[in-house]
């Protein structure tokens, strides 16, 4: 099994050469922020090549390069997006595995995401059934469920897992709100409360998300491969 974390150096390397061609026909801004994107994508550029499904591995780890560049010219809601759109893709990749090898494990996990929901509903919510497939979940049930599988507790319990949880879901929320591309003072009356003030320390969010991604993004890795 290769290193999940890939070796960046020929990537880095074709994009320095094409930066030292731009920065001759862009501003000393442009320069900037391109060279805080090199350092970004060396940090935290990931190889996917091992799922074995090569159209999903190549769209995660464009994500992930986009993800880079929107934390680079500090794009909070493309940042969002970026993440959100990695989280689904291997999530859901993850869990289908599982549902093949444990189908007992994903509708109890449905079971306990349904009852987490009635809870932070106050009861205002009617549980629904599990999908006949894990693509036929909407995104932020992907996450819950992935929290549900992989955490090892139940992520309502408290402490790191629950600011893990409530960190990325706002995220979430956030990219799904963005995604009408409208102003920003629209995108805000659109909010609740809690994902406003979340939204409104968003210099500080970017290293939180990062990191409650990772660590699932680990848990993922792994389970199904042995690595970490």
């Amino acid at each position: 099994m290769p290193s999940v974390m890939s070796n960046s150096s020929n990537r880095l390397s074709e994009l320095e050469r094409k930066i030292d061609r731009l920065e001759k026909y862009t501003t000393i801004r442009d320069g900037v922020w391109i060279k805080k994107y090199l350092e970004e994508i060396d940090e935290f550029i990931i190889d996917y090549g091992w799922m074995g499904n090569k159209e999903l591995s190549a769209r995660i780890e464009h994500d992930n390069l986009m993800m880079c560049r929107a934390m680079a010219k500090e794009n909070f809601l493309e940042f969002c997006r970026r993440v959100a759109l990695q989280i689904e893709g291997l999530s859901e990749w993850g869990l289908s595995k599982v549902k093949n090898r444990d189908p007992g494990l994903i509708q109890g996990s449905w079971e306990k995401v349904q009852d987490n929901k009635e809870s932070r509903w106050r009861g205002d919510y009617e549980k629904e059934e599990q999908p006949g497939r894990i693509s036929g979940m909407r995104s932020m049930d992907t996450l819950e469920m992935s929290f549900c599988v992989y955490a090892g507790r139940n992520y309502m319990d408290g402490g790191d897992i629950r600011e893990g949880f409530f960190c990325l879901i706002k995220s979430f929320k956030i990219r799904n709100i963005a995604s009408h591309r409208e102003d920003e003072e629209e995108i805000t009356k659109r909010m609740s409360k809690d994902t406003e003030k979340f939204y409104n320390r968003r210099e500080k969010k970017y290293g939180e998300i990062n990191k409650y991604w990772k660590k699932l993004r680990e848990k993922i890795i792994e389970e199904h491969t042995g690595r970490f």
